[in-house]
């Protein structure tokens, strides 16, 4: 990964209508929000493990986002490819049969794939004890470096199912409100550490 290079992050879901989608909008409009400088150093982007390809985002989605400013109407689902896996720098998952089926498209492909909020808490420890890294490559190596020893170790702080963004679709509006409160602190945590 050169230094001029930006991060191509993937977040993937089961059909990308509400998680994956608004995942990939809290990430964007934070480093717009938080490093608008780094604009041009990170992209986003969301696709589903079993999508129907241009379906649109949940209406409660769409709402959710809405109440935060960020605009995700335009959003169509996607199925996840192993071209997009390919092209990516990180795949972030929201469960892990999610992360198990990426990995099983993918085949030996070389593109970190972690839950969603086991990264976060890598990003919380790599933010604890924070040197300043030049680059977002670089924030990328530490943070994987660092989520690998939790893996190898054990030392994750939750049972696997804690680890997992709960899927809101046909739930009450109230659900959706609470699974972007869940995604925020990973996603501007993983973000900080790269940005």
């Amino acid at each position: 990964m050169g230094a001029s290079r930006h991060l191509r992050i993937l977040f993937v879901c089961t059909g990308n209508m509400c998680r994956s989608p608004m995942a990939e909008g809290l990430a964007r409009v934070f480093i717009d929000r938080e490093y608008p400088e780094m604009r041009g150093r990170f992209s986003f982007s969301s696709a589903g493990i079993a999508a129907v390809d241009g379906n649109g985002a949940t209406p409660e989605a769409v709402k959710v986002m809405m109440e935060k400013g960020i605009d995700i109407g335009g959003h169509r689902a996607r199925s996840v490819t192993r071209g997009m896996v390919a092209a990516s720098d990180l795949v972030l998952t929201m469960e892990e049969m999610q992360r198990l089926e990426v990995a099983s498209l993918a085949g030996r492909g070389e593109t970190p794939m972690y839950l969603f909020l086991k990264l976060g808490e890598a990003a919380r420890k790599a933010l604890a004890a924070r040197d300043s890294w030049q680059d977002p490559a670089d924030g990328l190596s530490e943070l994987l470096r660092i989520a690998e020893r939790e893996e190898r170790t054990g030392l994750t702080m939750k049972r696997r199912p804690r680890y997992e963004v709960p899927d809101p679709v046909g739930m009450p509006i109230e659900e959706y409100r609470r699974v972007v409160a869940v995604m925020e602190g990973p996603i501007e945590e993983i973000l900080r550490v790269l940005a």
